[in-house]
């Protein structure tokens, strides 16, 4: 996967995915797409830093899931 391939859409304050987005929109959304409340569409890269797997907002697919791996790393930076 490279960094800058896009896992999804920001907009209408959830997440969605290209599938539901291009339903929404019936493209891929540009510079000049806003949503429903004239925000914004903000893409969501693969390099960007996820805390937990993140899912569609429309279908419930998923947009990123988080490895077990990489949870296991991030508990072990923590104090019980």
């Amino acid at each position: 996967m490279n960094a800058w391939e896009v896992l999804g859409w920001a907009y209408d304050a959830d997440l969605h995915c290209e599938g539901c987005t291009h339903k929404r929109f019936g493209h891929e959304p540009g510079e000049d797409d806003e949503d429903s409340e004239g925000n914004p569409v903000h893409p969501i890269f693969a390099s960007d830093e996820f805390e937990q797997s993140e899912y569609c907002g429309d279908c419930g697919g998923v947009i990123y899931e988080l490895d077990e791996e990489d949870s296991e790393e991030d508990s072990e930076g923590e104090e019980a």
